[in-house]
């Protein structure tokens, strides 16, 4: 992964500390995002709310899928997702430490669900699991270290500013994995494990907007473009099987 694609995470995150004081987060960033076409059937739950994690279906279909063994490019994608996804769902339990919301809790065993399924399949081609036994909230990539240590102290100023961190995570999410799937993606199992992971990060995008217009607060994408932001938010909640 070059790392310099992750730099606009800086100046996202300047806008959501706008947000956090009372304004309006502003729109800018790459087209992604909508219910995207695949031959799989994604194996997910999905509660009331949209937190929405990963069955035991999903792994036994990352084993069935054929053996194709990643690329370079591809492993150093899979770790950083990896990550990304641990970030979640560390962040999500700091969260609900801080706030005591039962649907934070909800997020963070839906993302511990992601990130087993990345590192699933990483197992399944003899590939070491990238937390290396790295400590809760601490990062080997940089640039996730920068969004981690942003996101928790936007997420403990204040209750609704929990749920913009998360929206700025599922965002990011949706970002790095559609850009995988345009650019690097060419073997089935990664195929469906992203395509699955997106599902449930659109899902949490819906969740976190809409929990913010209960407060009255009108969010708008830091990383998506308005279009594709609209076309996720705009329409009901995913279900798996």
């Amino acid at each position: 992964m070059a790392a310099s694609r992750h730099t606009l995470v800086r100046a996202a995150l300047g806008t959501a500390f706008l947000l956090v004081a009372g304004l309006v987060l502003s729109g800018c960033g790459a087209d992604a995002g909508g219910a995207s076409p695949t031959h799989y059937r994604p194996y997910t739950a999905t509660t009331p709310e949209g937190a929405t994690r990963l069955t035991s279906a999903s792994f036994d279909e990352i084993d069935a899928l054929p053996y194709e063994p990643p690329t370079g490019v591809q492993r150093a994608a899979l770790r950083f997702v990896a990550e990304q996804q641990r970030l979640a769902m560390d962040l999500f339990l700091d969260l609900y430490n801080e706030w005591g919301d039962p649907v934070l809790l909800d997020l963070h065993t839906a993302e511990q669900t992601h990130r087993d399924a990345v590192v699933w399949l990483l197992g399944k081609y003899g590939l070491p699991d990238p937390a290396g036994g790295l400590p809760s909230g601490v990062y080997d990539d940089p640039e996730l270290q920068a969004l981690s240590d942003d996101l928790f102290f936007i997420g403990t100023e204040r209750f609704t500013g929990a749920l913009i961190a998360g929206a700025i995570l599922a965002e990011a999410s949706i970002d790095e994995l559609e850009y995988q799937l345009d650019v690097e993606v060419d073997t089935w199992d990664v195929e469906f494990l992203y395509d699955t992971l997106l599902l449930a990060e659109r899902n949490h995008l819906r969740l976190f907007v809409w929990r913010l217009e209960r407060y009255g607060i009108v969010y708008e994408p830091a990383y998506l473009s308005d279009a594709a932001f609209e076309r996720i938010v705009n329409t009901p909640l995913e279900r798996g099987y």
